[in-house]
């Protein structure tokens, strides 16, 4: 059997007073036979580890009269009891009392993350003790005790990595929560980014894009964009692959299985890389909405994609060239091929006026029809609806599709008096013009004065 280990002088002395009966200090010294440098009953009573009567008493001892406390086991704190003291009834109130401890730096620290829920660097954090603790805190003092908490599992941090290193030092937080939290924040006091980071994350944010287009619009150096992009977001678990050739070409999302590249400060930031080019984008955004994003945009970064870019490129260039000859030739003109008067069409019902003409060069072959609707009384909006029946009611003007009329329909009411304003806005709402009797007097007056000058 194991020799039992010796009790320390404050165990002896909290036993000793486990029996109840209270005792001055002389006489717990006494019978533990302890001299007064041995210990302090005071420092015991602070600590809460023993219950001390509320006042002193008047004792004579040695001849004198001293001031000394009873003490009692901390069982009997909040109570009074009564003994016995050289044949005198003694009583007394006992009670204890614990010392509050001082706060460390440490305890500041803990205080500190924890009401502001969010990460902060040391700099932030030394403001924050300071106004606390009333007293000038060194900043290095500071450092070594978030490197103790750190190392001691009490705090997370945001480490160092090659490539993206913050000028303010390490960022300290409670749990990987507050981090998160704290690189969540894009602007403001808050945001640990440079303006052109901030920048990026605001440009792709709910997008996909492509890296060149990102760095056009924000003008930054394209050196930049693998650095930015590896520091900023992570690499996606997706790959491009394409297949096929000609008409059959087509372009695929694959997932694959490989160590994914960057640190992904922002955690929804991914980008993926085809053919040298970066394509970043949003992951919180619908899968489905990804994957046509990016195989559209990768499309034309690919082999096949380049080649019929060119092609276009020639056919436009072709197209302008044409266009060019068409200005310069007058050729954007609206030739009439025929008028009809009280024309009647499958419907049955009779239009006024029908010019059917043709846009631009002959060869092109764009046919344009204005139907035009005389009024001679005021303009409301039950002669509007009833003209606009008569259109989507005719066969050769009625888009079958969305019920509404062709695209080249031009439709024109002319009015001999004034019209009502709601029926204005039901033709503006329609796209039907209309033309006011002033308007044809300007024409006349205009025509017959060209005439006149010819005779």
């Amino acid at each position: 059997m194991s020799e039992l280990r010796k009790k320390t002088i404050i165990e002896r002395v909290i036993s000793l007073l486990e029996d109840g009966i209270p005792r001055f200090e002389h006489e717990i010294l006494k019978e533990l036979r302890l001299s007064h440098n041995q210990v302090s009953l005071t420092l015991l009573y602070w600590q809460g580890l023993i219950a001390r009567s509320s006042s002193p008493f008047w004792l004579s001892l040695n001849g004198s009269k001293v001031k000394a406390y009873a003490y009692t086991s901390i069982k009997n704190s909040s109570k009074f009891l009564s003994w016995k003291f050289n044949g005198q009834e003694l009583k007394a109130f006992f009670k204890s009392k614990k010392r509050k401890r001082r706060k460390t730096i440490g305890d500041l620290v803990l205080e500190v993350l924890h009401e502001r829920r969010i990460a902060l660097f040391a700099d932030e954090i030394l403001v924050e003790i300071r106004k606390r603790c009333g007293k000038p805190i060194h900043i290095r003092s500071l450092k070594n005790v978030l490197l103790k908490l750190y190392r001691t599992g009490k705090l997370s941090r945001l480490d160092k990595t090659k490539g993206w290193k913050f000028s303010r030092g390490y960022l300290y937080g409670l749990n990987q929560e507050q981090l998160v939290k704290r690189l969540e924040i894009a602007d403001g006091d808050l945001s640990v980014y440079t303006e052109v980071e901030m920048g990026i994350i605001k440009n792709i944010e709910n997008s996909v894009k492509r890296a060149s287009d990102v760095r056009n619009e924000l003008g930054f150096d394209k050196s930049l964009i693998t650095w930015l992009s590896r520091k900023l977001g992570k690499e996606s678990e997706y790959e491009v692959r394409t297949r096929g050739r000609g008409k059959n070409y087509q372009v695929e999302l694959i997932k694959i299985n490989k160590n994914l590249k960057g640190r992904g400060l922002i955690p929804w930031l991914r980008w993926i890389k085809v053919g040298g080019e970066i394509i970043f984008y949003d992951e919180r955004l619908p899968f489905d909405e990804i994957k046509e994003k990016i195989t559209r945009i990768a499309y034309w970064i690919t082999e096949e994609g380049e080649r019929r870019r060119k092609i276009g490129l020639e056919w436009e260039k072709y197209c302008a060239k044409l266009f060019s000859l068409l200005d310069k030739r007058n050729e954007w003109q609206i030739r009439v091929l025929e008028h009809k008067e009280r024309w009647r069409g499958q419907s049955g019902k009779e239009f006024d006026h029908i010019y059917v003409c043709t846009l631009g060069p002959k060869e092109f072959a764009i046919r344009v029809y204005i139907v035009i609707e005389s009024k001679a009384g005021i303009l409301t909006t039950q002669d509007v609806d009833e003209f606009w029946r008569k259109l989507i009611n005719e066969p050769k003007f009625r888009n079958f599709e969305d019920g509404g009329i062709k695209v080249n329909v031009i439709p024109i009411i002319i009015i001999a008096k004034k019209a009502e304003n709601t029926a204005l806005e039901k033709c503006s709402r329609r796209g039907i013009r209309v033309i006011f009797k002033s308007s044809t007097e300007e024409v006349f007056d205009r025509l017959y004065e060209e005439i006149n000058r010819k005779i």
